[in-house]
């Protein structure tokens, strides 16, 4: 964000979701949204939570991979580049849990 970019956030917990839209100032996301990406940052310990209809083609998507959140029939059709970081992600994510 300080770079300039729109960064969004999507999460099950609401409260946690809207503590990081005000201390953040990211913009909250929804499935219904129809916004596409060109970059995702995936950090969940759940498959499949990534969509067709949120990546771009030759989207490139960072997920810690246990289990792998990008279905593999869509990466392959949208040539998704895919980098799977377990710990960096992970660690990251759960920090900011803590802080």
């Amino acid at each position: 964000m300080k770079k300039g970019f729109n960064v969004y956030a999507c999460d099950p917990n609401r409260a946690f979701l809207e503590k990081a839209v005000k201390e953040l100032g990211i913009k909250p996301y929804c499935s219904g949204d129809r916004k596409r990406f060109s970059m995702v940052l995936e950090a969940t310990p759940n498959a499949n939570t990534i969509s067709e209809g949120m990546i771009e083609e030759r989207c490139l998507v960072s997920t810690p991979g246990i289990p792998c959140g990008l279905p593999p029939e869509i990466g392959k059709k949208y040539r998704v580049d895919l980098v799977m970081e377990p710990l960096v992600i992970g660690v990251a994510s759960m920090l900011y849990s803590v802080i």
